[in-house]
């Protein structure tokens, strides 16, 4: 509890385990701990209320100064003789810092977090957050210590919680003996030496138990020059891996907890470089450290597990250590580490403990992994027993002798033959997305440089055809299209193919080139003037003919007597910058049924022709699975089989999804046909609101971290997390001939049903949209899609109902969007007006249409969110249509990781206030978190006025960009979550916004044109009178529906500059 004497504005109560400071003051809020600490014994305190008008935030540490004869100063760093404070993050003795940078940073707690401190019996000191040890902050304790608190700023009242053992608190798991900390043994400088300890090996066992961490690992944002992130964090890839093999180090987001395993699963090999991955633990900062070209130059506080050794600070300390050599795993292989309470560092490959890497590992070290060589790509990974007994039983499969003889007998028919982009490409283009998308990074800086091939020669009457995603102004020339007899390995990459001299037909313009010689000079549609969007295509037609197609549309023969096994081309040139390829899987077309019959009394009623036709239209999309699937499955009998060829060698990476998301009331059903016994687990199934062409490929469905439902085993798992076990159906007991089935009902839940029976209620809360999802994991080698008589009849009343009624708006407008967004562009996608999520502040007025207001008499009303996270390549926008003069500051515009909800007693009160990852503009600087990334990133948004349009696009490059009236602002940041909602904050003299932006999946929005700017510093010096009035008029046009029409038909309204701004510097500070 606390010392009865305490600070002037301080209030105890709860018998003095609560302190509370008077609300009108923000100091003299010090309190004491009763007793002096004892040693390995926390202090620990809970945040139970805060005020964020207040600046600063609670301070905590331990001092020699005796409450009962201490005159009390205003705060706790103001106390001396012998106290250590943890004020903000950094570390002060006596007042003056001792550490700037300590992994804790109280300004960011918030209510109900844990914050606590230890003094061991070793003299040094320790803070805690949440229960857990953030590190050694200082050492030569004294024997005698007051724990001190000061309830200051921010922090209004704070409780002591009852006393944890200190190891209690970190989550170790004491099996070895070990019954109290041993903090003798850590190392409290960075730099000492890392002692190893003898190469002892460990049991085949594994380590038993291992708690769950509270909150998933990701890596950390910062990382090497060329990785790039995805899957929320949690997988990282190295960018252009045929040319380069280092400069790819990640590190954890967090440092590692004690006792808790870190695993990565490897998901990409490539066979060109020598050496592979490298993984380890330091005690280097990802925040700050200046990431090397490799691990193993690090010279200080770095453990590295290469090939088959060990390494500390870059030099070889166990050569022979465990049972497993890094450089060769192969892909699906797990390695695993864990720093132990007794701080030993163990190595784990496939759930096998190798033993002890090294001992006396300092408590406060991150993961870190280097993507070096031959290793591409991996992904965080849950421990998985069952998947470990797999890999172990892989192996030994592999060992056998006559293993090469059963993968020589795959027949041809089980190759995949999927025509993607090859990964060799030009020096300034990547290949992303599964090889299905071919982007230029750094499009503003680069034109050319850009050439991408296929994978393998086209067939005869093959269709090659991109879909154009973005595109720049920047630069003149578009998209050229073609094909060649050079392979993608052979080819030295020209700046553009028109420069290749061999053996290669391009359409360029609206020409078309041979061997860099112009055969025809007016051809077809201009690619010069496409936009994002567009299409583009090529084939080569029996006989040799060759054919180039805009959108579809053939444009006639562009050559002929072409030779055959000619690779198709592509080159990102001038304004395209990514293009995605559009498949035309013969095998997963889908098949038309009959013509359904109209149904009596439809001609002549309110169901039109047009409705028979959209009915039609509807129902002749038959559910199959979509081209897009994992690298181990193989789709047959026009897409509505799915297998796993090489069931006796691989277990995992076979998910498919459906082409379709499911219709209302619609039953999806698969029959098991294949069982392979020798491995652990079975099917997994469910749902997931990603779009194919969006779905980044797992090695298995729990790897899907977001808007995903399932059922694995009977384990119910919502986004990779299980959400509760014992549901009735067990998939890993499922046999031959079983049929399973999956049904979202109208209340939102998901049912799950085996051989036709309702097993009941698995979850809820599923979005109309979702799309079936197999996994054909383990046993499970081969299952077919089945027709369900009994779905169909109720899918068809459904779909004619809702063309009938007359209110297809909203709601209904959502249900009928889901037509065949399968492989090739076909229907025209409807555009639906963004919306605002249904929590929002209390001072905000939101209505149907996308405005939103608050009054101009108070400051500030509060925080609005997007209703769905940003879909890649769709602008969100919004248009200023209030403002008042009265107020300073404007609105507050970025992204954030932040998901509101109903359940919630209140919203922070800021967009800085919010805890997760959050990325804005403030003014005219780029902020995260309350911290300046980057000064005069744009103009101030305290410029804008009403007519002013502000926007954020997701590109999918995982790059974020802003928009100030449709022009780019340039980068703002990579490597953020995938689930990024858009947050306004209504401040200051914005009173009134409105959407104005469309959602379309699967499209990029090319900017607007940069528009005229004027130095109308004169329209921000108005009339108050004519300003009333332009509200008034822009009030009006909001509710006859004039401002809310597509983006871009709105007019264009020019930005307000101070009259002596250098209007070149600030387009130079706007492209940077």
């Amino acid at each position: 509890m606390f010392h009865q004497k305490c600070g002037d504005h301080v209030r105890l109560s709860n018998r003095n385990r609560t302190a509370t400071r008077t609300a009108s003051e923000f100091n003299f809020g010090l309190v004491f701990s009763n007793e002096p600490l004892l040693d390995d014994q926390l202090f620990q305190i809970r945040i139970d209320k805060k005020i964020d008008s207040w600046i600063g935030s609670l301070e905590i540490g331990i001092t020699t100064c005796d409450p009962h004869t201490l005159s009390f100063p205003s705060s706790a760093t103001d106390l001396r003789n012998g106290t250590w404070v943890l004020s903000g993050k950094s570390i002060l003795k006596d007042g003056r810092t001792l550490l700037e940078a300590y992994p804790l940073n109280l300004d960011r707690i918030t209510e109900g977090e844990l914050i606590g401190v230890l003094k061991t019996r070793a003299g040094e000191l320790e803070f805690f957050f949440n229960g857990v040890s953030q590190g050694i902050a200082a050492d030569n304790i004294p024997e005698k210590v007051f724990a001190v608190i000061n309830v200051y700023g921010k922090v209004n009242q704070v409780t002591v919680v009852p006393h944890k053992n200190a190891m209690e608190c970190i989550g170790g798991d004491l099996n070895d003996g070990i019954t109290q900390c041993n903090s003798a043994n850590l190392v409290p400088s960075l730099e000492t030496e890392l002692t190893v300890a003898p190469g002892r090996r460990g049991s085949a066992n594994g380590s038993g138990d291992v708690p769950q961490p509270q909150e998933r690992l990701r890596f950390h944002e910062r990382t090497g020059s060329l990785v790039k992130l995805s899957c929320n964090g949690r997988s990282a890839e190295r960018l252009r891996p045929l040319d380069e093999f280092n400069n790819a180090v990640v590190m954890s987001k967090k440092p590692l907890v004690s006792d808790t395993l870190f695993e990565i699963r490897i998901d990409r090999l490539v066979e060109k470089w020598s050496g592979s991955i490298e993984v380890g633990v330091t005690t280097h900062d990802p925040a700050t450290v200046d990431f090397p070209a490799t691990m193993t130059n690090m010279r200080s506080g770095t453990i590295m597990m290469s090939g088959c050794g060990i390494l500390t600070n870059g030099k070889g300390t166990n050569r022979e250590y465990g049972e497993f050599n890094l450089d060769r795993l192969t892909v699906g292989d797990r390695i695993g580490m864990m720093r132990k309470s007794s701080g030993d560092l163990h190595y784990f490959i496939n759930g096998l403990d190798q033993g002890v890497a090294a001992s006396r590992v300092p408590q406060v070290v991150w993961a870190v992994v280097d993507l070096y060589g031959m290793t591409v790509k991996v992904t965080i990974v849950d421990r998985d027993e069952r998947e470990e007994q797999n890999l172990i039983t892989r192996r030994n499969t592999v060992l056998r002798e006559n293993i090469q003889n059963s993968i020589n007998e795959i027949s041809e028919d089980e190759v995949d033959d999927s025509l993607v982009f090859h990964p060799n490409c030009g020096s300034h283009a990547a290949v992303i997305n599964n090889g299905r998308t071919a982007h230029r990074p750094n499009a503003l800086d680069d034109f050319n440089n850009a050439v991408v091939l296929t994978n393998r020669p086209l067939k005869i009457n093959e269709v090659f055809e991109v879909r154009i995603d973005k595109m720049v102004t920047k630069w003149a020339g578009s998209i050229e299209i073609g094909v060649t007899s050079h392979s993608p390995t052979d080819l030295e990459y020209p700046s553009t193919m028109t420069n290749v001299r061999s053996g290669t037909w391009i359409m360029t313009g609206n020409g078309v080139m041979h061997n860099g010689t112009s055969v025809i000079d007016d051809y077809g549609q201009n690619l010069d003037k496409l936009q994002a969007g567009d299409r583009v295509g090529v084939v080569i037609r029996r006989g040799g003919s060759l054919h180039f197609l805009v959108n579809g549309e053939d444009q006639g023969e562009a050559g002929t007597g072409l030779p055959p096994k000619l690779h198709a081309v592509i080159d990102l040139y001038g304004q395209a910058t990514q293009a995605t390829i559009v498949s035309h899987c013969p095998s997963c077309s889908p098949v038309s049924p009959t013509v359904p019959r109209p149904l009596p009394g439809m001609l002549g009623s309110s169901c039109s022709l047009d409705g028979t036709q959209a009915l039609h239209q509807q129902l002749s999309s038959e559910i199959h699975f979509h081209s897009v699937h994992g690298r181990n499955a193989r789709l047959i009998n026009g897409g509505r089989t799915a297998s796993r060829p090489r069931a006796m060698v691989d277990f995992n990476d076979a998910v498919v999804i459906t082409n379709r998301p499911l219709r209302r009331g619609e039953m999806f059903s698969v029959i098991i046909e294949k069982i392979v016994d020798r491995w652990s687990g079975s099917i997994e199934a469910g749902v997931t609101a990603i779009k194919p062409d969006d779905l980044e490929l797992p090695g298995t469905m729990t790897d899907l971290d977001h808007d995903t439902w399932m059922l694995s085993g009977f384990a119910v798992m919502k986004d990779g997390v299980m959400v509760t076990h014992g549901y009735p159906l067990d998939l890993d007991k499922t046999k031959v001939g079983n049929v399973i089935g999956l049904r979202r009902h109208d209340d939102t839940s998901l049912h799950f049903y085996l051989d036709g029976v309702d097993q009941g209620e698995a979850c809820r809360g599923l979005p109309p949209s979702v799309y079936p999802v197999i996994d054909l994991y383990g046993q499970c080698a081969q299952v077919s899609i089945v027709s369900n008589a009994e779905s169909l009849a109720e899918t068809e009343d459904s779909v004619i109902s809702s063309i009938c009624a007359p209110q297809v708006e909203h709601a209904e407008a959502e249900s009928s969007r889901i037509l065949d967004q399968s492989e090739s562009t076909v229907l025209p996608t409807q555009l639906y007006l963004h919306k605002w999520h249904e929590v929002f502040g209390k001072a905000i007025k939101v209505d149907e249409t996308g405005r939103a207001t608050r009054s101009a008499d108070i400051p500030s009303g509060g925080l609005l969110f997007s209703s769905m996270p940003l879909v890649d390549s769709e602008l969100f926008e919004i248009c200023l249509i209030g403002y008042t003069r009265h107020w300073a500051g404007s609105l507050v515009f970025g992204v954030t990781s932040y998901v509101p909800s109903s359940a919630e007693t209140s919203l922070p009160v800021s967009v800085a206030a919010i805890r997760d990852v959050t990325r804005y503009i403030q003014g005219g600087d780029l902020m995260q978190n309350d911290e300046i990334l980057k000064s005069r990133y744009c103009q101030s948004l305290d410029w804008l006025r009403p007519g002013n349009r502000l926007g954020v696009k997701r590109w999918h490059d995982s790059s974020l960009h802003f928009y100030i009236d449709g022009i780019d602002l340039g980068s703002a940041g990579y490597n953020l979550p995938k689930k990024l909602y858009v947050v306004v904050e209504l401040f200051g003299s914005t009173i009134g916004i409105a959407i104005v932006s469309k959602g379309e999946a699967g499209r990029g929005d090319a900017p607007l044109a940069l528009p005229d700017i004027e130095s109308a510093y004169d329209r921000a010096t108005e009339e108050d009178a004519e300003e009333s009035k332009r509200n008034e008029d822009l009030d009006k046009s909001i509710e006859d529906g004039e401002l809310l029409s597509e983006i871009h038909d709105l007019e264009v309204n020019h930005i307000c500059f101070p009259s002596d701004l250098n209007f070149p510097f600030y387009l130079k500070e706007i492209n940077k």
